[in-house]
């Protein structure tokens, strides 16, 4: 497998709808919340950057109440979840760490107010963390598990839903 070189690829924010196209057809969940506060898409450079060239995609929202319990020093205004995190069979190796790196680094000058950033590794699907792990997130800790709902096409519904 070819390993992503970062002079050859670029993370620019993009459109909902653009993020809802790729979680379709590259995400497990087939599914996307529409309370997305920041989404990036990851493309290769010397394209034109039509959201049509968009091979990857990440993206943030406020994270559940639940959450903040445990970040009590931060207020919900400065946490962003990573939510989603799709990525076209096409693309190298290592580009869903780059894009998440590249994604925060973007949050960082888009977002200044954002002290503290969650994501989760779903165990259900056999995710280990470890795209988290190669890009610096701490790890801290399993949740308690939670009831899923899969509608009759087979997208994995939000239980706020």
């Amino acid at each position: 497998m070819f390993k992503l070189r970062k002079k050859d690829w670029v993370v620019r924010p993009i459109q909902q709808k653009t993020c809802e196209e790729l979680i379709i057809q590259h995400h497990y969940a087939q599914s996307l919340s529409h309370t997305s506060t920041a989404r990036y898409g990851l493309f290769k450079t010397g394209t034109d950057f039509w959201e049509s060239d968009a091979l990857g995609c990440s993206v943030w929202l406020p994270p559940a109440p639940g959450v903040m319990r445990r970040y009590s020093k931060f207020s919900l205004a400065q946490c962003l979840a990573l939510s989603r995190l799709a990525i076209a069979p096409e693309v190298p190796s290592n580009g869903a760490s780059f894009l998440i790196g590249q994604s925060i680094k973007q949050l960082r000058k888009d977002r200044p107010e954002i002290r503290i950033l969650v994501t989760y590794a779903d165990t259900m699907q056999n995710h280990t963390g470890a795209i988290y792990r190669a890009t610096n997130w701490t790890y801290d800790g399993l949740t308690n598990p939670q009831p899923r709902w899969v509608n009759s096409t087979g997208t994995l519904v939000s239980s706020l839903s």
